[in-house]
């Protein structure tokens, strides 16, 4: 692994852990204000929208780092926005048919908060694209720069409108939302992007060459994410929505140190190992090195957590 890659993890990384730092420090603070029932459906609100984003996407953002030429991944850039804006309509008239079954499975009165799942699923898939194209172009500070701002806006909108008025999910949703359009501005001084609903023939064909890539990508995605995820949409239907949001508290404390790092490595890394089949045709090296360093690293947080966990969820 280069210096440079080092250097880029690492701006990555202090982005991250200001970020987590925030989002661990206002959880004390969310639970005391916040029933467990409404951080329960709000659990399900960032669950539901971390699915949807794949399909929304179409994974094409991964896309992003696959051409040569910049102005192909900017074509990229452009398909994965409109196929995002279509489906999110798409949807929009799906969930209204399946809302008042929604309720029910939840067991939960009208919850003004799930209205917002549909847009917040786009908002979320124009900020993965947006930090995709950023590692693209290596903007790796404005991606750093988005995430604290995203985990600032929404914790302190938490907390600030909890004290002002009655907590409900409904806050912690908006909150989030609003953080989350707001660091995506931030990514507006790193690069311009014109004509984005100008379809050209070149965007048609690299839409057609990398389907079979979306396709994979959208299968894999969906597996991995549900895999670590579905007890959040499963729990409420067993257990109702209180046990729901013990559940994910714990969830977001524990991966916390986990996506600290793996985030910023794997970011860096899909950067420097499409550069470097682009130039030699294969990625052995620095998947070897990665691999290695990975390991090691992850033994730091491992060790705490074994050691201290108890601890750690008294104070939560």
């Amino acid at each position: 692994m280069s210096k440079h890659a080092k250097r880029n993890i690492l701006t990555l990384m202090t982005g991250m852990g200001i970020s987590q730092v925030i989002l661990i420090a206002a959880t004390p603070i969310i639970t005391r204000l916040f029933s467990a029932g409404d951080i329960g459906v709000f659990g399900f609100y960032v669950t539901v929208i971390s699915i949807l984003v794949i399909f929304y996407t179409g994974r094409y953002e991964i896309a992003i780092m696959l051409p040569k030429s910049d102005s192909s991944a900017l074509d990229i850039y452009k398909v994965a926005i409109r196929r995002s804006i279509i489906f999110s309509i798409s949807f929009f008239f799906i969930f209204m048919l399946i809302y008042e079954s929604l309720l029910m499975y939840l067991e939960i009165n009208k919850e003004w908060s799930l209205y917002i799942i549909p847009i917040g699923a786009l908002i979320l898939a124009f900020f993965n694209i947006n930090v995709q194209l950023s590692i693209r172009t290596f903007k790796y500070f404005y991606i750093s720069k988005a995430r604290v701002v995203h985990s600032l806006i929404s914790s302190l909108l938490s907390v600030l409108i909890a004290l002002l008025f009655k907590p409900i999910a409904l806050f912690l949703v908006l909150s989030d939302l609003l953080g989350r359009m707001l660091s995506i501005m931030s990514f507006h001084k790193a690069y311009t992007v014109s004509d984005l609903f100008n379809i050209t023939s070149k965007q048609r064909s690299l839409k057609e060459r990398y389907s079979k890539f979306s396709t994979f990508e959208q299968i894999t995605s969906f597996l991995s994410i549900a895999s670590l995820q579905l007890p959040i949409i499963v729990i409420p239907f067993i257990f109702g929505t209180q046990v729901a949001g013990f559940y994910f508290i714990i969830y977001r404390v524990l991966t916390a140190p986990i996506s600290l790092i793996s985030n910023a490595v794997l970011d860096v890394f899909k950067s420097d190992a499409s550069r470097d089949f682009n130039n030699t045709g294969s990625t052995r090296n620095i998947f070897i090195s990665t691999t290695k360093k990975l390991f090691l690293i992850g033994l730091i947080p491992f060790t705490i957590l074994v050691f201290f966990a108890p601890e750690i969820f008294t104070l939560m």
